[in-house]
Formats: structure tokens, sequence, C-alpha cells
């Protein structure tokens, strides 16, 4: 592991101004209305463009086309999880007829397309009242269902069918922080992280275990953190992500940290920042890193940063960030909670280059965003975010 180094440190600081040197480079090219409580939206897989295909609202799931009435109506009780590309979701239901009577719930997973169509059903008992995580893969239909202990995982075909199954710690312990798991883009490896111990007496220690979607361990790595806040894989399995704080009496040393392992399990790097959300492109080797209030720019080849962006102020925290060719994207809003639910206000979209320039902003002053997700076309050529009451597409200005 070489030392950590900055290349080229920049800052650049965005307080709701954003000055241009020449003309923006993108524009908003549409705009669909939908009712008010817009909470996220699938979109089409497989044209050029990026058009919405199923609108997910707090109480139903319905068609982007209003002249076609099919839609799914979803219960309180009822989660939904949405597949990283916003092409599939998942619905996981529990049976609380009889809760409080049994120590295990019997859940059912359900895994539909963006035509509504249910590719499969799944049903399994969990013990707790806490829902089972489902981690969805486009690439093969399919999905991973783990403890909300993070001690079993299953993985279930496009059929329904089990696949295989894992006990990750044994013994009658129950960990306190939270699990995480994460299937690679194109569905080769799912990457978990939990707190394992081979019996009782054993000190709970934080691991991480990249899997193949056949169920062989491909590699297992010990967790030099105290606490794990985010994981990421990148689009083959090539690099894998962790964060966390580390445990030092040290004043000098920084606390929070990003570790960078290769295919094989093996610590490449460690950053000196956590992040919150990350993107990949493995073919340039460019990784993204998003905090809080900044971007990291970082080179996978030679681990170095490239620059670093301040992009918060007034309140304004990073929602997204998104690679789409030689440029990112990043999108921003002030947090609010609103009655049941986080709002972000005054959403804005900024598109940077690779030298730190900013292409194109835009902020929504008037409205705000539940989802805080950015949508790409397959082509990467368009782009696109939920507000409340409408779906927003953005792309090139040039003609």
């Amino acid at each position: 592991m070489k030392k950590f180094r900055p290349n080229i440190l920049c800052i650049i600081i965005l307080f709701g101004f954003v000055g241009f040197s020449r003309a923006q480079d993108y524009k908003i090219l549409r705009e669909y209305e939908t009712e008010k409580g817009l909470k996220g939206v699938i979109t089409n897989s497989h044209s050029l463009t990026l058009e919405p295909k199923l609108y997910i609202f707090q109480n139903k799931i319905q068609n982007s086309d209003a002249k076609d009435k099919k839609h799914i109506l979803i219960s309180p009780n009822q989660k939904i999880t949405i597949s990283p590309q916003n092409h599939y979701f998942g619905i996981t239901t529990p049976d609380i007829s009889n809760r409080g009577y049994k120590t295990n719930t019997d859940y059912l997973f359900q895994l539909f397309n963006s035509d509504l169509t249910k590719i499969f059903s799944y049903r399994r008992a969990f013990s707790g009242t806490e829902f089972p995580k489902l981690n969805i893969s486009e690439a093969s239909q399919s999905v991973t269902i783990t403890h909300a202990d993070g001690k079993y995982v299953y993985s279930i075909n496009n059929k329904g069918e089990a696949k295989w199954g894992k006990q990750l710690f044994k013994g009658l312990k129950t960990q306190q922080y939270k699990s995480m798991g994460i299937i690679s883009k194109n569905g080769n490896c799912f990457l978990f992280f939990t707190w394992t111990s081979g019996k009782d007496s054993q000190k709970m220690k934080p691991m991480l275990y990249s899997f193949s979607m056949n169920g062989n361990l491909l590699w297992k790595f010990e967790v030099p953190l105290l606490s794990c806040h985010n994981i990421g894989v990148s689009e083959s399995g090539k690099y894998c992500l962790i964060s966390g704080e580390k445990d030092s009496d040290d004043i000098n040393v920084i606390k929070t940290q990003t570790l960078l392992i290769d295919k094989n399990g093996s610590l490449l790097e460690v950053f000196p920042f956590g992040f919150l959300q990350y993107d990949f492109d493995e073919s340039r080797e460019i990784l993204v890193l998003s905090e809080y209030k900044k971007i990291n720019l970082i080179s996978t080849s030679d681990r170095s940063v490239h620059y670093s962006l301040q992009t918060g102020g007034n309140g304004r925290k990073n929602l997204a960030v998104k690679i789409i060719g030689n440029k990112f994207i990043t999108l921003t809003g002030q947090e609010f909670l609103n009655i049941d639910q986080i709002i972000y206000n005054h959403p804005q979209v900024t598109v940077w280059s690779e030298n730190g320039r900013i292409s194109y902003s835009k902020m929504f002053n008037l409205n705000y965003t539940i989802e805080g997700k950015i949508h790409t076309s397959p082509n990467f050529k368009e782009f696109g975010i939920a507000l409340h009451n409408k779906f927003v597409i953005f792309g090139s200005s040039i003609e």
C-alpha cells in the first residue's frame, strides 16, 4: 500500500451562487408532471433516452402513462426497495397477524420490473421484528436477503428459488451495529459487511465478505475500524470500499477513513475521509466519493486524489453523485424533517468537469425532493431527478 498523497488539491466552494466562464453545456430537456408526494421513480432500461416508467408514492406504485391504470397499492407495513440502477423494485411484506405469539416473522419478498411485471415471489421466516434487507441485482434479476443483525445471508434466483445460504456468526449473540450488503452492477459478486464471532465467548469483530453469486466465498477482510458507515463496489467487483471510524487517541490521526480494497481482498489505500455516496468508472480508473459537504475525485490506478470540492454551504448537503463520461454530477439540498419523512429543500444539480470547473448548475428554489437520487439513461447522455411533483430530465445544450 502506498502512502496517501493528494495530487492537486483544488478547493471550490458553492454558496448558492455559481459563476461560469462560458456557456452552460446542459439544459432541461423534458419535465413530467406528477401528483404531489413523489417518493421515487423507476426508469426505462432499454431506450437511449431517459424516460419514467413508474412513479412511487406513499401508498401506491403506478404507471407513468396516465392512460394505463395499472398500479400496486402499498400498505404502511410494507417496505419498497429500488435497485441501484432504478429499473427494478422489490416489496417486502411481513405477516404481522400473529406477532407476539411466536419469535419468527414470515416475510413475502417480491421482485418487479419497470412494466409492473412480477418476476418472482419468495417466502421465508426471520427472527425478530426488524425488516430483513433486500439487495437487488438487475443483471441476473435476483436478490440477496440478509438477516437484520447480519447473521444470515440468502441468495434467491429469478425463479424465486433459494440458491444458497450462509450463517456468518454462531451462538446467541446479537450485534448492536448495522450490517449492509451490495451487489456489483454486473451481478458477479455480493459484498457484505457484518460483525462476527465464532462463539458467544468471543468478541464481535467487523468483517467484510465478498461472495460470488453462486455462494462461493471469494475473500474476507477483517476491517481495522471501530465502526462501518458505508460500503461500495465497482461495476465488476474490481474495487471495493468501506468507510468508518478508526480507534486512536492521537489527535493528529484523522478518525474517519475510507479503505480501498482490490478484487482479491487486499488493502490498496487508506484515505483520510469518509463517504456517503460514491460512483466508479472502472474503464477510466476514476472514483468519486461524496461526503456531507465535500466531493473527492480519485484515480484508482495510482490512488491519488486529483482534487476536493467543497459543495456544501448554507446548510446544504450532498445527496447523490454520478459519473457521466468525462464529467460528474452532484445533487445537493437542505435537509428538513417534514412530519414523518426527510425532504431536501432547494435541490441543486451541478455538472462538474474533471478539472473541477462547473459545466452546468440548476437550483429549484421553490421545490424539494424526497428521493435524492440521480437517474441516468443507459448511454449516460441524459440524467434526471425526481422532485416532489415532477420528474426533470437534463441533457446536452449543444446540438
